[in-house]
């Protein structure tokens, strides 16, 4: 037939959907039966108690259309005390595509209930789909579990799977409690779960739904299976048990002859002789070894088999090359490499890439905020890490409603390239100095060299950038995104001509219109804490972002005046002013000289704050505590305001506090950071 079909003339249907070829060649016409190929992928379990008079979480299975020609799907229908519904409007379903077909189960009278759920469609070979329901009506308070099922697929042994999410629903009209969410089973140390549900005697009330999210971290080879246990009491059914069943595979690291590791590195790094590489100088290449680096490996030095990598135009392999060395090699739990420093150089060709760690965080799906650390130089494994050299970026989602995985990479930069000056001929491809030239330079000198801030070379005395890769569709999250960097290294003192009092915060925002070059465009410091807090023993300093960018710490220039803070009524800065519970708190100071007007709120300058728990009663002796959210009256307005009338900084915080004693610090790249008391009452 293939061979028939040599010279088509002509290609028509008809309208029983019939296909014909005309050919020429053997002058004869061919009929070819298009139809559609339909296949149903899951199943309709039972549907457990359901309080009377309410309707169920629904089950859903998926119709498939492998055929060649539009599936329709006509005659929906169930019996008993069931509903259903597609998810596709239409009722048709594409070539290759698919349709949810929903069941819901609202129960009339207690106790069980059966039922079916039926369908046609125009696939010859499947005209009528048909499926048993059942469920048991129940009178009291009814816990939903969806789905009954999670499945992680194959996942290396000791690596752990992104979280698959369980959502628990009270579909009754009156409090659940639920007692408590446990894993049981053969594997159960093999997963593990979080959620943000309540957990006796806090009721899960009517028409409301939490989340529990999964994890899959295999300890045995081959099948693991477990299951999630909700137990609640359910009307007269005290410490009735819902489960959800658990399963995956695990499996070893891959063994193979020999593994090929690419690498793309630092933009940034120390190069000499001829470099053309526009406009960034990345490296790019990739090595390989004889046999797969093990697991868990840390800072080891190897010796390639082959290796080529590029910068720019030029080319360096194992072949053209004088000296090489591949050293601080981590990996992790599943082999895959998360740090390295590379050095090459031939007779005409020199570069080094200083150490680069690569952290992967996993941010599950959660309505409350996720938080996440990578912790970089920690050997002791400790936490609060107090290695001399640790340092750490933690990132805090408000809202995640997509699970996903980023990675946050640290580059190691010598202080000859963060040394604050960027040297005339040098740009931002060859000098981390010129990333700072277009918005916060702080001297042009006459042999052309730009002063711009100086970064903290907090990490094996080489200063550190952030970039956080691999980043989800904005829709995965809300932001904004917390950014906390936190570092044990504070040996160093900069030079004179800088505040090292007052470090900051920088930003290189990916977006537009900023998304054409490399530069720190803001200043995004909240609050600086030179006695740490999250990780870290030392310092630390946060901001915020819309997205997720390249972040840098280093200490702004000197200002050309010195500037006054005076707080204005009702603060009273070391002196606690009392507010009641829900009333909200006006924040007013003002800054002189005040030249020009609203100087601290004039680009590049930037005005932060931030809100304190004082949990050890220290005011403002230090700034420890624990950070709290805030929310600003009107809530378009989020940060201060010039009123030139008074000259003062104007803000409004809604009193969202619980009584108790804070402390609130403002920010800003002109003067040291200040600090005000407060404190919550329950009465007026």
């Amino acid at each position: 037939m293939q061979a028939a079909f040599c010279l088509p003339a002509d290609i028509f249907i008809d309208s029983s959907q019939n296909l014909f070829f005309a050919d020429s060649f053997t002058r004869r016409i061919y009929k070819i039966s298009l139809a559609p190929v339909s296949s149903v992928v899951g199943h309709f379990s039972d549907f457990g108690l359901v309080s009377v008079g309410t309707t169920s979480l629904p089950q859903t299975i998926t119709i498939n259309n492998t055929g060649s020609t539009t599936l329709s799907i006509t005659n929906l229908a169930v019996t008993g005390n069931f509903s259903a519904a597609l998810t596709c409007e239409t009722a048709t379903v594409a070539p290759l595509q698919s349709c949810g077909v929903r069941a819901f189960f609202t129960p009339g009278l207690s106790g069980p209930q059966a039922g079916t759920l039926s369908f046609s469609t125009n696939d010859p070979a499947h005209p009528l789909y048909s499926f048993n329901l059942s469920g048991t009506g129940f009178i009291g308070p009814t816990l939903g579990v969806s789905p009954s099922s999670l499945s992680f697929g194959n996942a290396i042994v000791s690596s752990t799977t992104p979280a698959q999410s369980v959502t628990v629903s009270n579909t009754g009209a009156t409090n659940v409690m639920i007692s408590s969410i446990t894993i049981s089973g053969a594997n159960s140390g093999s997963f593990a779960q979080s959620n943000n549900c309540p957990i006796s005697p806090v009721p899960l009330l009517p028409n409301n739904s939490c989340q529990i999210f999964a994890t899959f971290t295999p300890l045995a080879l081959g099948a693991n299976n477990a299951s999630l246990v909700i137990t609640d009491a359910q009307g007269v059914l005290v410490n009735a048990q819902q489960s959800v069943s658990l399963s995956g595979t695990g499996t070893d690291v891959p063994v193979v002859a020999s593994t090929t590791y690419n690498i793309k590195g630092n933009p940034f790094t120390s190069f000499s002789g001829s470099a053309a590489c526009p406009p960034d100088c990345n490296v790019s290449g990739s090595f390989s070894l004889p046999r797969p680096l093990p697991p868990n490996l840390s800072n080891a030095t190897t010796t390639p088999a082959s290796f080529s990598f590029t910068v720019g135009t030029t080319n360096l392999h194992q072949s053209n090359v004088t000296s090489a060395t591949f050293t601080h090699v981590s990996t992790d739990a599943s082999g895959s490499i998360t740090s390295w420093a590379i050095s090459l150089s031939n007779a005409n060709f020199s570069a080094t890439w200083p150490k680069t760690v690569v952290t992967p965080l996993t941010f599950t799906a959660s309505n409350t905020p996720v938080s996440n650390v990578a912790v970089v130089n920690c050997p002791s494994g400790t936490t609060p890490c107090t290695d001399a050299n640790a340092h750490s970026m933690k990132l805090t989602v408000p809202q995640v409603s997509n699970s996903f995985t980023l990675t946050v990479t640290s580059y190691e930069v010598p202080l000859s390239q963060a040394n604050g000056v960027c040297e005339n001929g040098q740009t931002e491809s060859t000098d981390l100095d010129c990333r700072f030239v277009s918005y916060f330079t702080i001297q042009k000198l006459p042999n052309g060299n730009v002063i711009v801030p100086q970064c903290v070379p907090y990490s094996n005395g080489n200063c550190v950038f952030y970039r956080v890769g691999n980043t989800p569709s904005t829709t995965a999250y809300q932001g904004p995104v917390i950014e906390y960097i936190a570092w044990n290294n504070s040996a160093f003192v900069p030079p004179p001509i800088y505040q090292a009092n007052n470090p900051r915060l920088y930003d290189d925002p990916s977006d537009p219109p900023y998304d054409v070059n490399h530069q720190f465009v803001f200043d995004i410091t909240n609050y600086y804490q030179p006695t740490g807090e999250f990780v870290g023993v030392d310092a630390g300093i946060s901001g915020q972002t819309l997205h997720f960018n390249d972040f840098v710490v280093a200490y702004p220039g000197v200002t050309s005046s010195s500037y006054s803070y005076s707080w204005l009524s009702p603060l009273k800065g070391s002196k606690a002013t009392q507010f009641a519970v829900g009333a909200s708190i006006p924040v007013r100071f003002q800054l002189l000289p005040d030249k020009p007007a609203g100087i601290a709120l004039l680009s590049p300058n930037h005005l932060g704050y931030s809100v304190l728990l004082d949990t050890g009663s220290t005011g403002c002796t230090d700034f420890t505590g624990v950070h709290q959210p805030v929310l600003t009256l009107p809530s378009t307005q989020t940060g201060f305001v010039y009123d030139p009338k008074h000259q003062e900084y104007d803000l409004k915080l809604l009193g969202i506090y619980k009584p108790g004693n804070y402390k609130l610090l403002v920010n800003s790249d002109l003067l040291p950071e200040q600090c005000a008391v407060f404190q919550v009452t329950s009465g007026n």
